[in-house]
């Protein structure tokens, strides 16, 4: 009885969770109707070792580019567009899945779709993601 109780919590408190990380903060304030895309590239390194023509591979530096998707402006970054900025802000953003991005300066808007479709796209870069949190798996066993 006790193992079906603490099952059912852990289910509960999990699914509470995925609930709550269905949203995106910018410096802790949550944007409402806004959704995330991820654009992240690994440079690739082809090298040869002396006389060997076998080609290794190995990872190069990463790129962690992150869009925010809206169907209102957002003026924290809408900010950070003029050229007359002589100092941008850098943000951490925590996306639906619960990854945090750090450091990010926006790169670029872009606009998509007509009324009421219409959508604005801010790009951002990064220099830092964590690992999406896990589910708790730990229950089941």
């Amino acid at each position: 009885m006790w193992r079906g109780l603490f099952l059912f919590l852990c289910v509960f408190f999990s699914c509470l969770a995925s609930v709550e990380g269905q949203e995106i903060k910018v410096d802790g304030s949550v944007i409402d109707h806004a959704r995330s895309n991820l654009n992240i590239v690994i440079d690739v390194i082809e090298f040869r070792q002396g006389d060997d023509g076998l080609v290794h591979l190995t990872a190069g530096k990463k790129h962690y580019g992150l869009a925010i998707v809206s169907p209102r402006p957002l003026p924290m970054f809408d900010a950070e567009l003029p050229a007359a900025n002589p100092q941008p802000h850098s943000f951490t953003v925590i996306i639906e899945d619960g990854r945090e991005f750090s450091r990010c300066l926006v790169t670029g808007l872009k606009s998509s779709g007509a009324d009421p479709t219409h959508n604005l796209s801010y790009s951002l870069a990064c220099e830092n993601v964590s690992t999406p949190p896990l589910p708790c798996f730990s229950c089941t066993q």
